[in-house]
């Protein structure tokens, strides 16, 4: 819903004067009740079928895929930004998975899982007609974010087996996952001309110009990691389990060649000397892998100094860009070139990592009721933040780095009755 006032030739008219038009034609009205409100349609399309097969006595297939597409018109309007500043936007989504679960006699089972998923994004403006805001009006012409579009592509391999020897039970698997991103984005290419009243707007009187340049508009980045994995649970006793094993990973783009992450955990039953356990303790520890994300790698790739630069003219105090409007640019003239945003990836940044140790009691008091007491602290090392470093130019840098630090105590007490 519009709440502004726009330059037209009445109240009747919802027709927005172009800038320069001159304040004998037009001036400053409201806008016809009628034409207050846009419409932004929508349309969406999902499909998720699926297939079970067994094509052997000790085998079981399932493949499925999900599909959806959404496209919505007339975003980015109401307030003060008119219909012409809209944009459209639609986003696809594709996702393939196939599992195949094979038994080998009574003690092996083994998963072999595969998932291939695409996400696309796009956004559409409606005018790609330089922006034209009156400061506390309105808001016309193309809209400021421009064309843009991003491409996520994942492919995940996962193996996972399970065997059974005794008091043992076996666990060990690896999985293969790799990301691609790529993006497009021409937001503030079309420029953006700033006017402090209708007036001025009517006179063509900008008093600020601002437009990005693109040298690379497209950038895109790939990372992949890698994670294997063992795993015992031993029985010793009935009343006691205890589980170890170790994981194995490593992830691209960072220094993440050979992350080792081990795991403990003890299940301890209080014998009695009639009846069952009525108190059970549990303890467990684990180091477990934090993965860098591709959106900052991405980041780090499309602001690096040179795929884009903004250019900024204001007139000075409470003057105006003489001659300067949408239809002649030159007399707006050079204006300064704003300082570069640089994102970066350190030059040490590694993965971070938790590590998590637990306590906890479970103590049945009745027939149907139990509590659980659990303490759960964690602490977290080389943890990822952006920080802003000091430049030789007027440049802004933000690094991400991988130096911090965490540590975090939690206490959580519940019951479970059951009637």
């Amino acid at each position: 819903m519009f709440s502004g006032m726009i330059a037209s030739t009445g109240s009747a008219s919802a027709q927005l004067c172009p800038p320069g038009t001159g304040i004998a034609s037009c001036g400053g009205y409201a806008l016809p009740g009628d034409s207050r409100a846009t419409f932004t349609p929508k349309k969406r399309f999902d499909l998720s079928p699926r297939a079970d097969l067994l094509p052997g006595g000790s085998n079981t297939l399932s493949l499925r895929i999900t599909a959806s597409d959404l496209v919505v018109q007339n975003n980015g309007i109401g307030g003060l930004v008119l219909p012409s500043a809209a944009y459209l936007t639609r986003s696809h989504f594709n996702d393939l998975t196939l599992d195949d679960t094979q038994t080998f006699g009574s003690r092996l089972v083994n998963n072999v899982h595969l998932d291939l998923y695409r996400r696309r994004a796009s956004q559409v403006p409606v005018s790609t007609n330089p922006l034209l805001t009156v400061v506390g009006s309105f808001t016309a012409g193309g809209s400021p974010d421009g064309d843009q579009s991003s491409t996520a592509d994942q492919v995940e391999a996962t193996d996972a087996a399970t065997l059974q020897w005794g008091t043992h039970l076996n666990h060990y698997g690896g999985r293969l996952r790799s990301y691609r991103l790529a993006q497009h984005s021409t937001a503030g290419a079309n420029g953006s001309f700033f006017y402090r009243t209708i007036a001025d707007y009517l006179n063509n009187q900008p008093f600020q110009y601002s437009v990005t340049s693109y040298s690379n508009d497209r950038v895109s980045a790939r990372t992949t990691n890698l994670a294997l994995y063992g795993e015992d649970e031993w029985r010793s006793r009935p009343n006691l389990t205890i589980a170890y094993g170790l994981r194995f990973e490593a992830q691209g783009a960072i220094h993440s060649g050979a992350d080792l992450a081990p795991r403990l955990s003890l299940n301890y039953a209080i014998p009695r000397k009639a009846g069952p356990p009525q108190t059970t303790l549990r303890l467990g520890y684990g180091v477990f892998y934090q993965r860098f994300g591709i959106d900052q790698i991405v980041n780090s790739v499309r602001l690096n100094g040179v795929n884009l630069a903004e250019r900024l003219s204001r007139a000075s105090g409470l003057g105006v860009l003489a001659g300067c409007s949408p239809l002649a640019i030159s007399p707006c003239g050079s204006g300064i070139t704003s300082p570069n945003t640089v994102h970066a990836l350190s030059a040490n940044l590694r993965s971070a990592y938790l590590s998590q140790v637990s306590f906890s009691v479970e103590q049945q008091l009745a027939a149907h009721t139990v509590v659980f007491a659990t303490y759960l602290l964690r602490r977290g090392v080389h943890q990822y933040f952006s920080t802003s470093l000091p430049t030789g130019g007027g440049d802004l840098r933000y690094e991400y780095q991988s130096g911090g630090y965490m540590r975090h105590g939690q206490l959580v007490l519940n019951a479970r009755t059951q009637l």
